[in-house]
């Protein structure tokens, strides 16, 4: 199951996006926050604020998004990727040996906050320009 987002700027294509990225978007950078979707205390569930025709944005079925949220969750996806960039620069400035001390110590203990891999940053850059061109979107 993926997500197409449609946008109202009918000179756009939609955009299908996956079935695992969708929630990591909403949920785990912070752009759902601007309608309303967040993190519920319980694992793998969520919060959200329905659309004005009932609806999800997480369940495929039409739930719009307007153009000012659009604009909102733009910038929220841009703030994400500028921080995580400066990130994954750091990163790349530390020796190999210290890296890998990082990467072992946080499978337990969580300590760092590791960059994103450029893939997913590439990504969540690609959904702000879509967004802030859209003009709004329905997720399908």
């Amino acid at each position: 199951m993926s997500y197409d987002l449609c946008p109202r700027n009918k000179e756009m294509d939609s955009v299908r996006i996956g079935a695992f990225f969708w929630p990591f978007i909403l949920l785990e950078i912070g752009v759902g926050l601007v309608i309303g979707a967040g993190n519920s205390i319980r694992p793998a569930s969520y919060r959200y604020i329905a659309g004005k025709k009932g609806g999800s944005p997480m369940s495929n079925d039409g739930y719009y998004v307007t153009q000012k949220n659009a604009k909102l969750m733009a910038a929220v996806a841009m703030g994400w990727s500028t921080v995580e960039r400066g990130k994954r620069s750091e990163w790349e400035s530390i020796d190999e040996e210290e890296r890998a001390r990082m990467e072992e110590w946080n499978k337990e203990f969580k300590t760092y906050n590791l960059p994103a891999h450029i893939e997913t940053i590439e990504k969540v850059e690609k959904f702000a320009e879509f967004a802030t061109k859209s003009g709004g979107f329905r997720i399908w």
